[in-house]
């Protein structure tokens, strides 16, 4: 793994790393195999979720989102794109939404 071999090399400095849950588990797993305590040395933090991770030493930090709101975005989008298709009418510009989230505050982001 390129990530591991350069954690031998990498002076030790506090970092922090967004991810999804799974990669943030795998991430921690090579922190912590190189002797790098999180949160001591460095924050974690995922991004999906995923109630699993309070299940993991130290419990990761995560970023819910609203995925019914996200889901029904998509599909009031699709409906209009499959509308103006039907009446010959341009396509909807592209839309940028703000979709709610909630951020899970647990140990591997202590202190940020």
């Amino acid at each position: 793994m390129i990530a591991s071999s350069r954690l031998h090399r990498q002076p030790r400095n506090a970092a922090s790393c967004v991810c999804p849950i799974p990669i943030a588990i795998g991430a921690l797993h090579e922190l912590m195999e190189h002797g790098i305590r999180i949160p001591e040395h460095a924050k974690l933090m995922g991004f999906d979720g995923i109630p699993f991770s309070e299940c993991t030493n130290p419990a990761i930090s995560t970023v819910a989102m609203d995925v019914p709101a996200m889901a029904r975005t998509v599909i009031d989008r699709m409906v209009d794109m499959i509308g103006s298709a039907a009446r010959h009418e341009p396509l909807p510009n592209a839309m940028h939404d703000h979709i709610r989230f909630q951020v899970i505050p647990r140990t591997s982001s202590a202190n940020i």
